[in-house]
């Protein structure tokens, strides 16, 4: 690439004094921008990969949280699977950032994708903040914070 690129450059200097020099040039270039339109497309792959394998950890914790906890797991052990979620989805982020004009060739997929992101993201925070809650309770009432109670339909906790 580095190659082309300083060959386009050395072309465009000297400019294009016949038909070959000026097929090379449009040649050179047609490539330099299908490569461009290639990594952008690799770059958002790699952010599809990242945010799919975020939402796997997270529908892991999700699951493990439907069956209340169990089997039993140390806090560490818990704290640690939705811990698990965060890196993917910030990686995914990141990638998206790198993206530039993604609406020339990708559509809307960059756009929603950042804005599934957005929303994996709200989604750890708020199971986050479950197991905060969770290991700040007393043993005793910790089964407790699996139901939602209701005193004439207003929600006690």
């Amino acid at each position: 690439m580095e190659r082309l690129v300083a060959s386009t450059e050395r072309i465009k200097q000297n400019g294009v004094g016949n038909r070959l020099i000026a097929n090379r040039l449009k040649y050179n270039e047609q490539v330099l921008e299908y490569n461009r339109k290639q990594n952008i497309i690799d770059l958002y792959n790699e952010a599809v990969d990242a945010y799919n394998e975020g939402i796997y950890a997270l529908n892991e914790f999700i699951n493990y949280r439907n069956r209340k906890f169990i089997p039993q797991k140390t806090e560490v052990e818990i704290r640690k699977m939705i811990e698990k979620v965060d890196f993917p989805l910030k990686v995914a982020k990141e990638k998206l950032i790198n993206i530039s004009t993604p609406e020339s060739i990708l559509g809307d997929a960059a756009t929603n994708l950042n804005k599934a992101v957005d929303q994996a993201i709200k989604e750890k925070v708020v199971h986050q903040a479950f197991v905060d809650k969770y290991f700040n309770t007393k043993k005793v009432f910790r089964k407790s914070l699996f139901y939602k109670y209701n005193w004439m339909g207003i929600p006690i906790n």
